[in-house]
């Protein structure tokens, strides 16, 4: 990708009437002169190139075809054009020309042929995106760094529509489209739609985050029955799935202490009003505060809060983020939507279905997974059936490992649509961390993650930062065909991180959800045969003499092939890899719920390597 060099567009080409097309030629010859003399873009003239197309100027469009491509050329050479950029461009003009009526043919071949030589980039190559969590800002700034991935109408920011314009190019989504963003729906919208439109060239990754809506209807945890707390102490499937949930429920009842404030915080709110749980009396109600408590305190989508203060900085949830983007009126008219979203017909499970658990690309020799590779989960394939104990291990033969566990998963997605609860319930707990038991009850323990789950497992060290895989494992790998993972889920701080192990194998780490402001953000991670780049931003905060706060953009391109890139060090204790030549990644990998900030160090490399 090229360095990109925003010029400045002039507002006068976007607004010029129409009769100015139906004017004179003289007319016209005085603005395409005006057009040069302001240093006209390429991206200008295209806008006006549309406008005439319109119009149906299509003389003044064969008049003017060369001096586009001319400009188009200059600023490509310049390299002052990404290669988005430059696509979109290209992708606008012979828009432009197919809406025109007469001459289209021959305004059509002019413009193909002059546009040729300006070939996009065919090479098979794969980008990959992660961890998107509800947000459309992520997918933008994932598109606008991809030459591979565009979106149909740019200029509309409520269109998911996209378009892959590679036909040697993938794109691969590592999962978790759901849960923190206020645009789970349109996320969910854009990556099916891709899917279906492009099924051999899109791979879309179950994440833990897409799996656990299983619970709602496959588990029927928001049922008639599963609202009453007085049988809701059980391990059943339509109550509190583990025996200490119902305690923390009715601590969450009272509120969330605000540390900042020391003031408790409000949360069984129901159209804005604090109600009291009748256990079922009120069913409605009581379903909606049940919900709302689910979604916080055990799919991880809770309230929005500063990491390092601890002070919540809005009382709303991921239910008031729904009701807001499905345009309830009221929470209860939100609650039916909510499970129609995740019932058997919703773009939820629409998504599960059309979704693998981990995927290989032969290719390139990648595998792809959300939560990461461990010793424990490589080849294996939990029980079909719970409690029947019937385990796979399939170590020698990773296109089969993969296919085996893929259609376990849907089997057992098959089974949660016809709410088959001892079916669907081994892959709702695959995804799931490990229990702990406190005073009798049993809770989930985020601290220890599921190591036989490639959805659960993170690749930990002790000090909660990354690690190689195990030398050995590498090994196996290696014989078997692959080179490289790549996968989301434990945050790693603000970009992408390459993790170089034993005999040139590569791990990338794909999660920046717990990136800094200005979050939420996206990068484009594209691996190839033999190397996996990344493209990021990295913001910079400083203060100006008035102790104002100054951010600075900072565009990061890094590549497995430099051989900084991706090696570890040890700084007191603790291991952290370098992510760039100029950049060192200490104290950015503690990307978890258990640490309370995650922090970003610039050093120059020289310094790190010290």
């Amino acid at each position: 990708m090229k360095k990109k060099i925003l010029y400045s567009l002039t507002l006068a080409l976007y607004i010029i009437p129409l009769s100015v097309f139906a004017g004179n030629a003289n007319a016209m010859r005085r603005i395409m002169q005006t057009m040069k003399d302001s240093n006209t873009t390429a991206m200008q003239m295209v806008a006006l190139l549309d406008e005439a197309a319109q119009a149906g100027q299509e003389q003044w469009i064969a008049a003017n075809l060369t001096t586009f491509i001319t400009q188009l050329n200059k600023e490509n050479n310049e390299e002052t054009l990404t290669a988005h950029e430059l696509q979109t461009i290209k992708t606008k003009a012979i828009k432009a020309i197919k809406k025109i009526k007469k001459r289209k043919k021959q305004l059509m071949d002019s413009l193909l042929a002059q546009l040729a030589p300006l070939q996009a980039d065919e090479r098979p190559r794969i980008h990959v995106s992660a961890d998107i969590e509800g947000n459309w800002d992520k997918v933008k700034t994932f598109v606008e760094k991809s030459d591979i991935v565009f979106f149909e109408h740019p200029d509309d920011p409520n269109d998911y529509k996209a378009t892959i314009q590679n036909k040697n190019a993938q794109f691969v989504f590592l999962g978790d489209a759901l849960d923190k963003g206020p645009n789970n729906r349109q996320v969910l919208q854009f990556l099916i739609h891709l899917k279906k439109r492009y099924p051999k060239q899109v791979t879309l990754i179950m994440g833990n985050r897409d799996i656990n809506k299983l619970r709602f209807h496959a588990l029927s945890e928001l049922t008639d029955e599963a609202i009453k707390l007085d049988t809701a102490n059980k391990f059943l499937p339509n109550k509190f799935r583990l025996s200490g949930w119902e305690n923390l429920f009715n601590e969450w009842l009272e509120g969330k202490l605000n540390k900042k404030t020391g003031e408790m915080q409000k949360l069984n709110l129901v159209d804005g009003t604090p109600s009291i749980y009748t256990n079922g009396t009120l069913a409605t109600t009581d379903k909606i505060l049940k919900l709302k408590f689910l979604m916080q305190e055990t799919l991880g989508a809770g309230l929005a809060f500063n990491r390092e203060t601890g002070e919540i900085t809005s009382p709303q949830n991921a239910f008031d983020d729904f009701k807001k983007e499905s345009k309830a009126k009221t929470d209860e008219e939100a609650f039916n939507k909510y499970m129609e979203f995740v019932g058997p017909k919703g773009l939820v499970m629409e998504y599960l279905q059309l979704a693998e658990i981990i995927h290989f690309d032969k290719h390139t020799g990648t595998l792809f997974m959300h939560g990461g590779l461990s010793n424990e989960n490589f080849g294996y394939i939990p029980e079909t059936v719970k409690g029947n104990g019937k385990i796979q291990k399939i170590e020698n033969n990773i296109p089969q490992w993969v296919n085996n566990l893929n259609h376990w998963a849907q089997d057992r997605i098959k089974d949660g649509i016809k709410k088959n609860v001892n079916g669907v319930l081994p892959l709702i707990e695959y995804q799931e961390p490990e229990t702990k038991e406190e005073d009798g009850l049993i809770f989930w323990d985020p601290n220890k993650p599921n190591p036989y789950s490639v959805v659960q497992a993170r690749p930990w060290g002790p000090d909660k930062n990354l690690k190689a895989l195990d030398p050995k494992l590498v090994k196996k790998l290696i014989q078997l065909g692959v080179n490289k993972i790549v996968f989301g889920h434990s945050p790693v701080g603000e970009v992408p991180v390459i993790i170089k192990g034993e005999k040139g194998f590569i791990s990338i780490a794909a999660d920046t959800s717990y990136a800094r402001a200005p979050y939420p953000r996206n990068a484009v991670i594209e691996i190839t045969k033999d190397s996996a780049t990344i493209y990021a931003d990295y913001y910079e905060t400083s203060k100006d003499k008035m102790n104002n706060d100054i951010v600075t953009k900072n565009e990061l391109t890094y590549s497995s092939k430099d051989p900084r890139v991706g090696v570890s060090k040890v700084i007191d204790k603790k291991t952290y890899w370098n992510i760039s030549p100029i950049h060192d990644g200490k104290d950015m990998l503690q990307g978890t719920w258990s640490v309370p900030a995650v922090q970003y160090r610039i050093a120059p490399m020289a310094a790190a390597a010290g």
